[in-house]
C-alpha cells in the first residue's frame, strides 16, 4: 500500500510540474502553446467547490473557472489538495492559482489577488441549539470550544486571538458534523458556506445562527501566485472577471447552488 501510495504521489507532483511548464509558456504569451494549462490547487468548500459526479470537482468556482478559461483560451487543470497546502503550493510556486480566496497581509506576500471580489459572504458563529449557548457579543466567545476551517481567514481580531480556545480543522463539514455530535460549543464559518451544507444535510433546525455578526466582509478574490508566469495575463484576468460580475454571469452560476435565500451581492 505504501509503494500504490509513493506511486501515485510522483504522478500527481509530475501532473503538476508538466501543467505549470505550460502555463509559464501561456504567461508569457503562449508561443508555440496552441492550448495553455494553468494549474488550480483548491479543497473541497460547498458550494463554492463540490463533490462532482462526472469528474472531481463541481461548483460555483469551477463553473466560473471554466467561463474564465474559454474567453482568455486557457485551460484551468484543477487538482484538490488540502486548503493548507494549496497555499503552500502558492508560496512555492507549485500552482498557479486559487480560487475563493480571502485577502491577507500575509498571503498578500506571495499571491496576488485580483482586483475585485467576484462575491461576498460573512463570517457567522454557529451553535446547536440544545447547548443553550448564545453570543452576543464578541467577549461571549471566551471560554467556549470553536471550530474553524485550517488556513482560513474570518476577521483580523478572531484570526489573531491566541486567547480564545480555538480547534482546526481540514474543512467546515468536519467542524458542523463535530458540532453536531455536541463536540464544541461553536464553530465559525461563513454563512452561504456552513447555511449551504446544513440545507444539503436537512439540519438546519437543529442549529441557531448566533446573534453577533462581526463586522468584516469575506471577499472572495481569484488569487495568482507570484512564482507564476500567468502573473502576465493578470490585466485580462482582471478584465473578463469584471465583465462576468457585470453581465450576471457569476451571479446566475451561483443562484444554481444557492438559489435565491443567499446573495453575495450587497
Amino acid at each position: 500500500m505504501a509503494r500504490v501510495m509513493k506511486i501515485l504521489f510522483c504522478t500527481v507532483v509530475l501532473l503538476l510540474c508538466s501543467s505549470f511548464a505550460g502555463a509559464q509558456s501561456a504567461g508569457s504569451g503562449g508561443t508555440g502553446v496552441e492550448f495553455p494549462v494553468v494549474t488550480v490547487g483548491t479543497d473541497l468548500w460547498p458550494p463554492f467547490r463540490v463533490e462532482g459526479r462526472s469528474r472531481g470537482i463541481d461548483g460555483i468556482d469551477i463553473e466560473l473557472l471554466n467561463v474564465v478559461g474559454k474567453r482568455m483560451g486557457v485551460t484551468f487543470s484543477v487538482f484538490r489538495f488540502p486548503w493548507s497546502r494549496c497555499l503552500l503550493n502558492m508560496e512555492n510556486g507549485q500552482q498557479d492559482l486559487m480560487p475563493g480566496l480571502a485577502k491577507t497581509t500575509e498571503r498578500e506576500q506571495f499571491i496576488l489577488y485580483t482586483d475585485k471580489p467576484y462575491y461576498t459572504c460573512y463570517p457567522a458563529f454557529y451553535g446547536l441549539k440544545k447547548r443553550g449557548v448564545i453570543v452576543d457579543g464578541y467577549d461571549d466567545l471566551y471560554g467556549k470550544s470553536i471550530g474553524y476551517t485550517r488556513g482560513s481567514a474570518y476577521f483580523s481580531r478572531f484570526d489573531n486571538d491566541t486567547v480564545l480556545e480555538k480547534l482546526d480543522k481540514n474543512r467546515e463539514s468536519q467542524l458542523i458534523q463535530m458540532l453536531l455530535a455536541d463536540r464544541l460549543d461553536l464553530i465559525i464559518g461563513t454563512d452561504c458556506q456552513v447555511e449551504y451544507e446544513l440545507a444539503q444535510m436537512d439540519r438546519s433546525s437543529e442549529i441557531r445562527k448566533m446573534a453577533y455578526k462581526p463586522k468584516q466582509p469575506i471577499d472572495l478574490y481569484f488569487g495568482v501566485s507570484r512564482q507564476s508566469a500567468f502573473l502576465g495575463r493578470m490585466d485580462e484576468l482582471n478584465r473578463v472577471l469584471e465583465e462576468l460580475v457585470a453581465d450576471g454571469t457569476v451571479e446566475r452560476i451561483s443562484s444554481r447552488y444557492l438559489g435565491d435565500h443567499y446573495s453575495g451581492f450587497h
